[in-house]
């Protein structure tokens, strides 16, 4: 699975429901205004190949 939020002008802090997306690989984030920590939770994506 592709998340691609990239230039989204997203902002504030990531949720950590995003760790639910167990088949989650690439995460795309990038050019937005996100602030805070990165949820522990995203730690169990164990597919995670790229977060960007």
């Amino acid at each position: 699975i592709r998340v691609d939020l990239g230039n989204a002008n997203l902002s504030g802090q990531l949720v950590s429901q995003l760790g639910v997306l167990s088949n989650l690989q690439y995460l795309e984030l990038y050019s937005n205004n996100i602030t805070g920590n990165i949820p522990a939770e995203l730690g169990t994506l164990t597919n995670l190949v790229n977060l960007e």
